[in-house]
């Protein structure tokens, strides 16, 4: 079982012996880091340092430092750091393979969807399936979990995204751009998969260079 999983598993199990009102504050921290920019491990370490001070902050009768007026800005500084110690391109990089991961899901489960409503088609990556993708996974994904942001985010996404489909689609370069996609669709899926692993080859060799350079 992956080390994160586990501690998943023990955070849901020992987060349950909270009060209800801490509980509630902590079900809303638990939604922003996990909507955050943070890896997997580092989200549940984050996780399991709050409860562990929730916990025994309950055990001491004192108030919890965190209040529903504040979390966003706690979770905030707990992100920020887990990402101080890592270089802008790191951070780039990050959000970079997030956003095309986000992107190629969506790109191929739109790709059966329409496999499946139209089977006599040659579906593949097109101007009307690709430039949504891009809005979703570039826009409307990142800034989910801020509210402030996600409205600001959905009038970006009609402005810079429904409107070029509207554009581009009446258009002949439309009809151009469907003829290159469309026949190199598995190639730029691949492609996008190749992207991601090299970047995640990056994380990796960065994170070991990391480890190593704190303990000497």
């Amino acid at each position: 079982m992956l080390y994160w999983l586990k501690l998943k598993r023990i955070r849901i199990r020992e987060q349950k012996k909270m009060y209800k009102t801490n509980l509630k504050l902590y079900k809303k921290i638990i939604e922003y880091i996990n909507n955050s920019n943070l890896k997997y491990i580092e989200k549940e370490e984050a996780l399991h340092q709050i409860m562990d001070a929730i916990l025994q902050s309950e055990a001491e009768a004192k108030s919890v430092d965190v209040t529903m007026e504040n979390y966003e800005e706690f979770c905030k500084s707990i992100i920020k750091e887990y990402t101080n110690d890592k270089g802008a391109a790191y951070t780039i990089l990050h959000h970079l393979q997030r956003s095309i991961i986000n992107m190629l899901i969506i790109l191929v489960l739109g790709i059966v969807f329409l496999n499946v409503l139209h089977p006599e088609i040659n579906t593949g990556i097109s101007t009307m399936l690709l430039i949504p993708a891009i809005g979703i996974a570039f826009i409307l994904m990142p800034y989910r979990h801020d509210r402030k942001q996600r409205k600001w985010s959905s009038i970006i996404y009609f402005i810079a995204v429904l409107w070029p489909i509207s554009f581009v689609t009446e258009t002949p370069w439309g009809e151009i751009i469907d003829n290159i996609l469309i026949p190199n669709t598995n190639i730029i899926l691949m492609g996008m998969v190749l992207i991601v692993a090299a970047i995640e080859v990056y994380k990796r060799v960065s994170d070991r260079k990391t480890i190593n350079s704190g303990k000497c």
